[in-house]
């Protein structure tokens, strides 16, 4: 998305708004950046990463193509400013005040990805095969665990952010789910011996580094685009587990 579209639209006002309050806040926080002109240069920058950092963590509770919006807008005008200390230090290192601050609002960036996201996780009274579904057409990012996964008790089974609920939430048994807000969501690893026989599920966000185990929840779509899909039938994959001595 360009960061001129609908600049003048609903959405556009929304982010504006969010984004000017963060502003007003880092603005009134400011302190004497000192005499180096190269700080007093970088201070208006600096403001605006602060703000945008701000803002995108505040983003859970608009819509869609609101967060949508404000995530183009956002990265665009983070490049900006990048540019401009870049020009600022000239390859020069910068204070340690400017690293931080552009790590954060990359992070930022990066979280936001999940903005409003919601999770079902599995509250049954025992293990779940998970049932087969038929995948809606790619839209925010969305993931579920592949059908015939047995999942225990206390075990994400699907998430999605920036989308609405995904039709075939019908076919889950969503009475049984706690549909929880977690910020970032989840991913099971499997982990198994090394005779390939079932020890353990662990649960970690998804932008933690990667565990030993088998990914268990797939990401079907990624910001509106095709991801990951199923591999094989679901009463063939849960009858494996099985065999592995999943119980369920």
């Amino acid at each position: 998305m360009s960061h001129h579209e609908n600049a003048n639209g609903p959405d556009a006002v929304v982010w504006a708004a969010l984004l000017g309050r963060w502003l007003q806040h880092v603005q009134a926080l400011r302190s004497d950046p000192g005499s180096d002109p190269r700080v007093v240069a970088s201070s208006a920058p600096w403001l605006d990463i602060q703000a945008i950092t701000f803002a995108l963590a505040d983003l859970d509770g608009l819509s869609p193509s609101e967060i949508a919006h404000a995530r183009a807008q956002a990265s665009w005008r983070v490049r900006e400013r990048s540019k401009e200390l870049g020009a600022i230090w000239s390859g020069e290192p910068m204070p340690a005040g400017l690293v931080d601050a552009m790590h954060a609002v990359e992070v930022a960036l990066e979280r936001s990805q999940f903005a409003g996201v919601v999770e079902l996780v599995w509250d049954g009274d025992g293990w779940l095969e998970v049932p087969m579904v038929e995948l809606d057409a790619p839209q925010g990012t969305v993931g579920i665990a592949h059908p015939g996964t047995l999942l225990a008790p206390g075990t994400p089974l699907a998430w999605w952010a920036q989308s609405e609920p995904p039709s075939w939430l019908e076919i889950l048994p969503i009475d049984q789910c706690q549909r929880t807000h977690p910020g970032v969501p989840h991913q099971v690893y499997r982990q198994l011996s090394d005779k390939g026989r079932y020890e353990s599920d662990h649960v970690q966000s998804v932008l933690d580094e990667p565990v030993p185990g088998m990914p268990l929840i797939v990401p079907v779509s990624e910001e509106g685009q095709p991801a990951g899909h199923f591999l094989m039938d679901a009463k063939d994959w849960a009858q494996r587990q099985r065999d592995a001595g999943v119980p369920g």
